[in-house]
Parts: structure tokens; sequence; C-alpha cells
């Protein structure tokens, strides 16, 4: 089976292929047995083109984050229903410990889906949850496949957005968050990751940022207070830099950014975990 060329598949090799460096480390944050079968040609030239000697590692971080992320709250006995929206080739559904009665759906473009089926079933892999994949265009109805898929949207949920929010416009990414919430009731969660408005603009990622768009993935979205922004939907968020996460795990590598207004400029990243306070409205 090839490579998916479009965008929004390359950029889910991309990913990949940092998880496959990552889990190839003696004391690596995870292992993803089958991430460098997805990464593929895409992956590989994503690598080749690095100038540094931490490839991915704001991926790699994420990824660590997040699997935290799923296991926590899932631990709790209300809460056994997980939605990956945009899920790409995420394998948390093969390589994580899930609860019993744990159902995750994964939802993403068809072809990028199929792929990751074919790929996954050649090399015998059997997810260790219930796993409905629901291929289906984000820029379309999603809510109807996800409902008629077996969701159920009176009982507590944990969502999972990573890599995602920052491809889409603000309209987009809002209309997203509120779908979402129309699909959650009090208790669900929802984790997401979100960049700050200065790395869309700042001469330190011009380069990059310029590069995404010629490949027809832009960034687009960026924001500075993630709390606030989810606020009036009734989430309420913590948020976390990556440079925090790093440092956490022990693999920050650069010297800590100096606490001055200038700082406050810079490029940056959060992961964000939310809480549902109250059902939706």
């Amino acid at each position: 089976m090839t490579d998916d060329t479009r965008p929004v598949a390359l950029t889910a090799q991309c990913t990949a292929k940092a998880r496959a460096i990552e889990s190839q480390r003696t004391d690596a944050l995870f292992h993803d047995p089958w991430a460098d079968l997805f990464a593929g040609r895409a992956g590989d030239a994503w690598l080749a083109q690095q100038q540094t000697d931490y490839p991915g590692l704001p991926l790699i971080l994420r990824t660590r984050f997040f699997d935290d992320f799923c296991a926590v709250y899932m631990s709790d006995v209300s809460l056994r229903q997980i939605v990956l929206l945009a899920a790409g080739y995420d394998t948390r559904a093969y390589r994580l410990a899930w609860p019993d009665g744990t159902r995750l759906y994964e939802i993403d473009q068809p072809a990028v889906l199929a792929r990751k089926e074919g790929l996954l079933q050649r090399e015998g892999a059997a997810p260790r949850c219930e796993r409905a994949a629901i291929g289906v265009d984000l820029a379309s109805d999603w809510s109807a496949p996800l409902l008629a898929a077996g969701f159920t949207p009176g009982s507590p949920s944990v969502w999972l957005l990573e890599g995602l929010l920052m491809y889409l416009t603000q309209t987009e990414a809002e209309a997203v968050i509120n779908s979402i919430t129309r699909l959650t009731t009090q208790n669900s969660w929802i984790g997401l990751d979100l960049l700050k408005n200065a790395t869309l603009t700042s001469p330190c990622t011009q380069e990059r940022v310029a590069r995404l768009a010629q490949r027809g993935m832009p960034w687009q979205f960026g924001i500075d207070d993630p709390r606030a922004w989810l606020a009036p939907l009734h989430w309420d968020a913590q948020v976390t830099m990556t440079e925090e996460v790093g440092r956490y795990l022990g693999r920050w590598p650069y010297p800590p950014r100096p606490a001055t207004t200038e700082a406050l400029d810079l490029p940056n990243a959060f992961f964000v975990t939310a809480k549902r306070m109250e059902s939706a409205k």
C-alpha cells in the first residue's frame, strides 16, 4: 500500500517518523512499534531535512504528555469512551493499556484510516480495547457518523485533538470545539495542543511557516490564552508549555527562556487539558 500524498496525510507520516525515532531509544518515553511503517517515504524525507540534533522533539513530548493524559482520565470508571479527532497514524488503541469496557473512536480521512488498517493487519496487530474507525472528512459533518458508530453524548467522554487545530482557521477551530461541547456532558475531558500567536509571525519560525504553506498544510491558528478561549463554553483548562514537559521528563536540551517582556513574544506551544464543568446547553 503506497503513501498517501495529500498534505494532511504527509503531516501524519512526519509525526509517525518522530515517534519511530523515539521508540528506538533505550530511554524511550514511549514505544510505538508500528510508527516506522506509517512514516514511509514522506517521514524519511522529513527526517532528512531536519537541521537539529533533536528531530521532532515537540512531537515526541506531545505524544508522551497525551499518553499520560489518556492513562490518568481513563482510569476513572465513569469514563469509558474516548474520541481521537484527526487520529492519523495514532496507535494508542494498540499500544496503551485500556480499562475493560473502553470504546475508542478514531476519526480521520478515509484514505488515512484505510492505509493504517492495511499496515496494522499485515503486522497482525490487535487493538487492546474496542475500536471504531470512522472515515470521514473533518470539513464535513463528522458528528453524525460518530453517533451512528455508538458514541453516547449523555455519558462522560475523553477527547483528544493532537496536531489538528493549528492547521485550521480560527472559525474552523471554534466550530470543532463547539461541536465537541454539544456532544459532551459534565465531567468529560478534552486534550489539545495549540500554538502561540507569535509562532505564526516570529522571524524565528518564518521559514518553517512558509515551508508548510508551500506544501499545502499551513499553520493558520494561534492563541495566547487557551484558558480564556475555552472558558465561555464551560471548559476549565490547565495549560502546560512544551518546555515544562521537556524539563519534567529530562528531555529539554535548551537553556531556560529568560523571564523578560521580550520572551513573552517568542514562539511557543501549549499542551492543554480541560474538564467540562457543565452540560452542554
